[in-house]
């Protein structure tokens, strides 16, 4: 019984994406919450725009926002499933990830947040975000950062059909909406996502560290 189950978790999750896994989960953390420490007594931006102000504010969108985090842990499993080089993606989000440190500590941003008055499950949900992930360290957005990339490094993986691929871009649309109308982030945050993004892919594919991953593991296992 226990090898059965080994058996499906090494199918779910390779052994070989466990640890470019682990790795993203941690940076990911470290980024979020490292910034804000160094960022305690700094002088923060707003970046939004006249049209931010105009955007009305629509909770069922939180829906959206809060799948996100889950869109990207089945994405990247997805991604690394292809093959070990696939675990590229992932370096690619931990240099793109490292790259929003540094721009969170150059330019501290914050925002403006409407008081959440409204009754039912998604006002409920909106306060609840708006406690635990306070309105700063947004630009670039790391929702939209990780959606996006999720997308684009389906792109490359022949065992991930176009419905899923297509499911997924459209996904990554309704949370980049998600973060504009429950007023996580604003505009600029978006598209500062993509360009850092793809910059973090661009590095690990011209590093090669999707197949410098693959051969490390072939030379641990010969």
């Amino acid at each position: 019984m226990a090898n059965d189950k080994n058996g499906w978790l090494e199918r779910a999750v390779p052994r070989y994406a466990v640890w470019p896994l682990a790795a993203w989960f941690l940076l990911n953390a470290a980024v979020y919450w490292g910034a804000r420490l160094i960022n305690r007594h700094a002088v923060y931006h707003d970046l939004s725009l006249p049209i931010d102000g105009r955007l009305p504010f629509v909770s069922c969108f939180i829906v959206f926002y809060v799948l996100a985090y889950a869109s990207w842990f089945l994405g990247y499993i997805l991604i690394c499933r292809e093959s070990p080089e696939g675990c590229g993606v992932l370096f690619g989000e931990m240099i793109a990830k490292l790259l929003c440190l540094v721009i969170f500590v150059a330019l501290p941003t914050r925002m403006e947040q409407p008081q959440v008055t409204e009754p039912g499950l998604f006002g409920w949900m909106t306060r609840v975000i708006y406690y635990f992930d306070e309105p700063d360290t947004l630009f670039p957005s790391i929702h939209c950062l990780e959606n996006w990339v999720v997308w684009r490094g389906m792109w490359g993986c022949a065992s991930i059909s176009k419905p899923v691929k297509g499911f997924f871009f459209v996904f990554a649309l309704l949370v980049f909406a998600s973060t504009l109308l429950v007023k996580q982030h604003v505009l600029v945050d978006i598209p500062a996502a993509i360009v850092v993004g793809e910059i973090g892919l661009w590095a690990a594919r011209r590093l090669g560290l999707g197949k410098r991953y693959a051969l490390r593991l072939r030379e641990v296992h010969s």
